[in-house]
């Protein structure tokens, strides 16, 4: 399960739920969208959609500059939503090489707006109504409800600690005298098939 290009979490076929979980969760927690998940949800996947086709988009010298698109990214590139300085920006290209971050509410102004159908700057509205409420919240209160436990209950010999300020899993030592199960024969030991 990946978040961003070498940023992610490792699974095993048992646990590959638990890691969507968790990674929802975390781009919950620091306001990250992937255009994976938004492209399947109902609100965001339309947006998206329109903004592959070419608009304006307001550049640092104050003058609209048309021709840029949504940018999809690269192997290399984030391909997600974001948020900084507490507002969502969309990543946008002009050429592979000329790309930038946009605030999502600057596209209801009439100069970018124009380029869309009608009800464009409504679906704005919308689009950053989904993105404020969190289109992963259910994922993030799941895993703030399992950090306040002291087991883990998918996975009983992992416990919680305070690390460095933060709550975070660690293995518990085997009891003594507890049996250790042996793989039947053909079994992958790893559990990554």
């Amino acid at each position: 399960m990946y978040i961003e290009w070498m940023f992610g979490l490792k699974h095993c076929k048992n646990h590959r739920d638990a890691a969507v979980r968790d990674c929802k969760a975390y781009m919950h927690e620091n306001k990250l969208v992937t255009f994976r998940y938004a492209d399947e949800h109902p609100v965001l996947g339309p947006f998206l959609k329109m903004m592959e086709q070419e608009f304006p988009v307001l550049r640092s010298s104050g003058e609209f500059q048309p021709g840029w698109t949504l940018n999809r990214g690269s192997m290399t590139c984030d391909t997600l939503l974001f948020v900084e300085n507490g507002e969502w920006f969309l990543p946008v290209k002009l050429t592979d090489e000329v790309t930038k971050g946009v605030t999502i509410a600057s596209l209801k102004r009439p100069e970018v707006a124009s380029y869309f159908p009608e009800g464009f700057q409504e679906l704005v509205d919308q689009v950053l109504f989904c993105l404020v409420d969190g289109i992963f919240y259910k994922e993030y209160q799941e895993v703030q409800y399992l950090e306040g436990q002291e087991i883990v209950p998918e996975v009983p010999l992992v416990g919680m600690m305070m690390y460095q300020g933060e709550m975070v899993r660690y293995i518990l030592p085997r009891p003594e005298g507890a049996a250790v199960v042996a793989p039947v024969q053909g079994d992958d030991p790893s559990g990554l098939n």
